[in-house]
């Protein structure tokens, strides 16, 4: 039965990578076309700046937490896996804290360059 799914599912993966590119492609003409609206254009989204700050916050918090697990494994003889643990948990926290403080000012200056227009 489990080898069976397996071209089932690759199907539906691959018919549903087609339909999304497509989709991209269709919705990429038209705004090249100018046949959408402008508040549209904006949920269509042709920009990547609007992915960055997630990025950001999920690679600083698994920085942080491959670095608790390196700090980890370097006291391994002092500390125990307990403190691993939680180390991870701290430094992906200050790491979130950390992008908070960095996203806070990035809102901040857009809406300051949004007035200024």
């Amino acid at each position: 039965m489990p080898g069976e799914l397996i071209p089932i599912i690759l199907f539906i993966c691959i018919v549903l990578i087609v339909k999304i590119v497509s989709d991209n492609a269709l919705k990429r003409r038209l705004i090249e076309k100018d046949m959408v609206k402008e508040d549209v254009k904006y949920l269509l989204g042709t920009s990547y700046d609007a992915h960055v700050p997630a990025a950001l916050k999920w690679g600083m918090v698994c920085v942080a937490i491959g670095a608790a697990i390196l700090l980890g494994e370097i006291l391994e003889p002092f500390d125990s896996e307990a403190g691993t643990f939680a180390g991870m948990f701290l430094f992906g926290g200050a790491a979130l804290i950390i992008y908070y403080f960095i996203a806070k000012n990035k809102v901040e200056a857009e809406k300051d360059k949004i007035k200024t227009k």
